[in-house]
């Protein structure tokens, strides 16, 4: 029996109060998406309470009782529907994270005391942190029931900082069985075709610069997860990051409000990055080759937004984390639409016009011009490069 039809049966109940439409996986996962898309537009709050049954077949009777209690408190315009994991989800229109406690309090209220109270989580869309603040990090209410007394309505309260974007988890979708089969063959068609270029890169990196062939840092991927990401290291052991963090902040800040100029996202000229070959590895993209490893894992994908670091993120104005509703990639629709000669809200737009328009078309079409857009980067460096020294000869 599916999930929809044991939902049907838990609903059924005469002389008791109805909800008169249950949402599927699918449907509550649109409306999910819909409502987040208007908050970004508007700024609006909503809240959706993530409510744990445990398994649908055992425990029936709390199902029923819970969905009776719901629909004794819901307004017309919420909406009810199943999350992941067989968990029970109630859209809150219009209503803040304190709405919802006063809600869920309501509705364990309700429920027999025969009945041991569900665990359920409290998810608000967008926090004040990020009305007012535009931070990254979402604050999500979390109240759990204690299992161990079974007529207790007594719930503790904690709260846990979790990624932004956790809202977008409890719809996330998984990655088409195409895009995932295009991943996995490509990186390890990649991997094995560019193993004697790692052994050489290795080899130099190791000879110029004391330290580790590999650099590992932590990035924010599909949903706000944080994954570790690979590459071959370009720059000095222990290099200070703080010149990159402000660099960052300035082209995030420099378009985050209504003008549509800025600063076009070059990369920075770092004096900590190693000797020789640092330089020509970042131009021409070697080093993140090792990323076919983070997409091989499933992290990443061929194409995809480009992840990025954890304290870039907490610089983002609310719609700049649309970035995260696709897998990241190493290469994407920023890459291959100007890259370097565009400004972050440009990239930004772009990321999240791929998100939305995700087809295995769109991927072969930027795969195919991935080396043509490597080749205009590396064009570029070129021109700065020989500038440069113009401009050196004629001060001397």
């Amino acid at each position: 029996m599916s999930v929809f039809n044991r939902l049907r049966e838990l609903i059924h109940s005469v002389g008791m109060p109805q909800i008169s439409t249950i949402c599927s996986k699918e449907e509550f996962s649109c409306i999910l998406e819909r409502e987040l898309a208007r908050a970004e537009r508007s700024n609006q709050v909503f809240t959706v309470v993530d409510f744990d049954i445990g398994d649908v077949e055992d425990n029936k009777e709390l199902g029923k009782n819970l969905l009776q209690a719901l629909a004794k408190r819901l307004r017309s315009t919420d909406e009810v529907g199943w999350l992941q994991g067989q968990h029970i989800g109630v859209l809150l229109y219009n209503t803040s994270i304190e709405g919802a406690q006063v809600f869920s309090r309501r509705i364990l209220a309700l429920l027999p005391k025969v009945f041991t109270p569900p665990d359920f989580n409290i998810h608000t869309y967008p926090t004040r942190d990020q009305s007012k603040e535009d931070s990254s990090y979402q604050e999500i209410e979390e109240r759990r029931t204690n299992r161990g007394s079974p007529s207790s309505h007594d719930v503790t309260k904690k709260k846990v900082p979790k990624p932004v974007r956790g809202m977008r988890m409890l719809y996330s979708r998984a990655m088409p069985i195409w895009k995932r089969l295009l991943d996995v063959v490509g990186s390890l068609f990649l991997l094995i075709l560019f193993s004697p270029l790692f052994l050489l890169v290795a080899l130099i990196i190791k000879i110029v610069s004391s330290g580790p062939v590999f650099f590992k840092q932590l990035r924010v991927g599909y949903g706000g997860r944080v994954f570790t990401l690979y590459k071959l290291r370009t720059m000095k052991v222990h290099a200070d990051p703080s010149e990159h963090r402000k660099y960052l902040s300035e082209l995030i800040h420099d378009t985050a409000g209504k003008k549509e100029t800025g600063k076009a996202m070059v990369k920075l000229d770092d004096p900590q990055i190693i000797p020789f070959i640092g330089k020509i590895l970042r131009v021409t993209c070697i080093d993140e080759l090792p990323q076919l490893i983070n997409v091989l894992l499933g992290d990443m994908s061929l194409v995809g937004p480009r992840p990025p670091i954890p304290y870039e993120v907490e610089e983002y104005v609310t719609w700049y984390t649309g970035r995260f509703d696709a897998v990241p990639g190493m290469t994407g629709l920023w890459q291959v639409s100007g890259k370097n000669r565009l400004t972050f809200k440009e990239m930004a737009r772009l990321d999240v016009r791929y998100a939305r328009q995700l087809s295995f078309a769109l991927d072969l079409k930027i795969l195919i011009f991935t080396p043509l857009a490597i080749f205009f980067q590396i064009k570029d460096s070129l021109q700065h490069t020989k500038k440069l020294a113009a401009q050196g000869d004629s001060h001397a």
